[in-house]
């Protein structure tokens, strides 16, 4: 299991994804389309993966807009959520 490199979690009925997945470090590809996913963690956007496939699912963090343009936007929301949190603080951002 340590040296997998895909995995396709796609059309499981998943509602969060394994919270495995940052410890399998060879793993580049992951696809989860096609489940009840509404969060995807950024513990799963900071790993070294290539793909991250979680469309279509009822997604609200990152927004599924955002997850459709792929791994680097979802990235980008994560990074933008970290410095908006710093400027604003925490409390102001438990609504996003």
């Amino acid at each position: 299991l340590k040296s997998l490199q895909y995995l396709n979690l796609g059309f499981n009925n998943l509602c969060e994804l394994p919270s495995i997945l940052p410890k399998l470090k060879d793993l580049t590809e992951v696809i989860a389309g096609s489940n009840c996913l509404s969060y995807i963690p950024k513990e799963i956007c900071d790993m070294n993966l290539k793909v991250l496939d979680v469309t279509p699912n009822p997604l609200q963090k990152p927004p599924s807009q955002t997850c459709e343009l792929g791994l680097e936007a979802m990235r980008r929301y994560y990074e933008y959520l970290e410095e908006a949190s710093t400027k604003l603080g925490p409390e102001a951002m438990r609504r996003y």
